[in-house]
């Protein structure tokens, strides 16, 4: 982080479904909440529910037109722009705190739909970290390279998408994310791993 005095502010996604969970309308009414924790706080204290602070919830099916979802994170990007420009204020102390973004939390198809990457597993460039196809995805490491993915490369991915009305994923990528001007973030350095999903499920 650029000021060595600023919290690392990290995101955190995830959809919960508030009917029964093995009923026919499990998804019926399912949410989509963010979240926010700092990083800076010790682990004993970071993970306590105080610790904890809702950004956002969501209808999940409200989310799936891109019109509203540029006006659900519209505000949420200009508020964590403006606590990163401007930094808070706090009288207790007479001093500024400054905050950084650092990164966003959540499993696979979360990321991948806060990305603007394919929501497919099973086909093409799944991978939102390499180029690595779906054909070759049981191939060893030892036999097998890809190439990973970069900002400049995925950048020209999203104009292509865009240009060709997200009807088809340009190399995995469908579109530009919703946090794109969100200081700090870009897909391909902001989505880290979901490894409570991937190791548990295997990995080759």
């Amino acid at each position: 982080k650029l000021n060595p005095n600023a919290f690392l502010i990290q995101l955190y996604s995830d959809g919960i479904g508030i009917t029964n969970p093995i009923g026919p309308k499990r998804d019926e009414h399912k949410l989509t909440l963010y979240y926010f924790v700092l990083e800076d706080l010790p682990d004993v204290v970071r993970s306590m529910l105080q610790s904890i602070g809702l950004v956002g919830i969501c209808c999940t099916k409200y989310l799936s037109l891109e019109t509203n979802r540029i006006k659900y994170f519209e505000p949420i990007v200009n508020d964590l722009n403006h606590l990163q420009t401007t930094g808070l204020t706090v009288q207790s102390f007479n001093g500024q705190l400054h905050f950084v973004f650092s990164l966003l939390a959540g499993d696979n198809l979360g990321a991948h739909e806060i990305g603007g990457f394919q929501l497919n597993f099973n086909s093409g460039q799944f991978c939102r970290l390499c180029h690595i196809s779906y054909e070759f995805r049981l191939t060893p490491l030892t036999d097998i390279s890809f190439l990973p993915r970069r900002v400049t490369t995925h950048n020209m991915y999203v104009q292509q998408a865009v240009k060709s009305f997200n009807t088809k994923p340009v190399a995995g990528v469908v579109g530009e994310s919703p946090l794109s001007h969100l200081i700090g973030f870009h897909p391909i350095k902001s989505l880290p791993n979901d490894l409570m999903h991937d190791f548990p499920e295997g990995t080759n």
